[in-house]
């Protein structure tokens, strides 16, 4: 669906800005009227550019929130600080718009859920901080879960940067060398009447076709990938195809503990925050990225809503491996799951931290001795003739 910026002013002037998913254009205005709003600019937006946007105004928003209030500020005095902190027009229009709703006497929950940018988790959140009448306690959970988030796929991305960039070149120079390089020195042999070495004929027939064909094989190779993501865009393949990546032995397991720790951490702050089980469950759903598991656990709580225990219902549908059952048996024993589960989530996160390091420690010299395979055969197959003209002449 076509996600679309907006700006308009209600009947008393006011500036609402936002990005909304709608149908069309027409869809859009006609649900801004009904709210009592006119809109002045409408401009479609990429998904990934709306997402990346409003993921760093989230984070800040609730690390410069969880602060104030800490402090002893008022909700309404926080705002207005927080406000002062961002220069962006879209942003200050979006804590206009929480500022204005929160001095119509409408909960907070409310009127972050009308700007359609927070997660169920984070609105949920604050619901139950609004209950508790613990604000500070949950900003402050947001706001380490944010970081915790964003450090996490920070150090990912850094390690996953110089083998991608290490793989690219090298494949850069192959077609390099195969396209260009032999074919070129394939002229200057055949008016010598040499007879290439196998190793060479092979190289020059990959780059011949590389030349011959590429005009076919990019777009080809453009619509296969448009396809399969077309194909794989349905529920149930997305769901079979997650589930035969969890029986994959090594990155099942990884796959897994990903999911674990992602899980472990919102259904922990969701329970702390005084939210009932089965919906920290629902909550916990969205932040678990393989459609298997999410499936899985929407039976657990089936389960759960007939009496049975978090780690008997997780047993029951093989939700996760014995070894994390172990662990949630053992929380629940203990009467104090939520703490225990947030315990857990820390640790693993660590470990899951150094497993991935040392998968990629051992995926980079990997990726070195391919390519320079790889290469050296490409340097044999330039230098072979080079010695066989040589011993003719000699």
């Amino acid at each position: 669906m076509p996600i679309f910026r907006y700006k308009a002013r209600d009947s008393q002037g006011f500036l609402a800005q936002g990005i909304r998913e709608k149908e069309s254009k027409e869809a859009l205005v006609s649900e801004l009227k009904k709210e009592g709003l006119f809109p002045i600019a409408i401009k479609e937006e990429k998904a990934f550019v709306v997402f990346k946007s409003y993921s760093r105004f989230i984070e800040k928003f609730t690390s410069q929130l969880a602060s104030l209030l800490n402090s002893g500020f008022e909700l309404s005095s926080a705002l207005e600080v927080v406000s002062s902190q961002f220069a962006s027009p879209l942003e200050k229009g979006l804590l206009l718009q929480i500022r204005k709703g929160l001095r119509q006497g409408r909960p907070l929950s409310e009127v972050l859920s009308s700007l359609r940018i927070f997660s169920e988790f984070y609105l949920s959140m604050v619901k139950a901080g609004e209950s508790t009448a613990n604000l500070e306690k949950i900003f402050s959970n947001l706001a380490l879960y944010y970081e915790e988030r964003r450090e996490f796929r920070a150090k990912l991305s850094s390690i996953l940067v110089y083998p991608f960039i290490l793989i690219l070149t090298g494949l850069g120079a192959v077609v390099f060398l195969v396209s260009y390089v032999l074919p070129k020195m394939l002229s200057v042999f055949s008016t010598l009447e040499v007879e290439l070495p196998l190793i060479t004929r092979i190289f020059i027939n990959i780059g011949n076709f590389l030349n011959k064909s590429y005009k076919v094989i990019i777009p080809l190779s453009l619509v296969l990938f448009l396809l399969l993501k077309k194909v794989f865009s349905k529920d149930f393949l997305k769901e079979k195809r997650d589930d035969f990546l969890l029986k994959i032995p090594g990155l099942g397991s990884l796959i897994e503990k990903i999911n674990f720790v992602n899980f472990s951490k919102v259904l922990g702050l969701s329970l702390e925050s005084g939210l009932p089980l089965i919906e920290a469950l629902t909550i916990s759903e969205e932040v678990i990225s393989n459609r298997a598991i999410v499936k899985k656990l929407k039976d657990v709580k089936l389960d759960i809503s007939k009496g049975c225990l978090l780690s008997e219902a997780l047993r029951r549908r093989r939700v996760f491996s014995p070894p994390i059952l172990e662990l949630v048996g053992i929380a629940e024993e203990s009467g104090k799951l939520e703490e225990f589960l947030l315990k857990v989530n820390t640790n693993l996160s660590k470990e899951l931290k150094a497993q991935i390091e040392k998968i990629l420690k051992i995926i980079e010299p990997l990726s070195i001795f391919i390519l320079a395979l790889i290469i050296g055969f490409l340097v044999m197959a330039v230098l072979l003739p080079i010695f066989q003209v040589n011993l003719q002449v000699f």
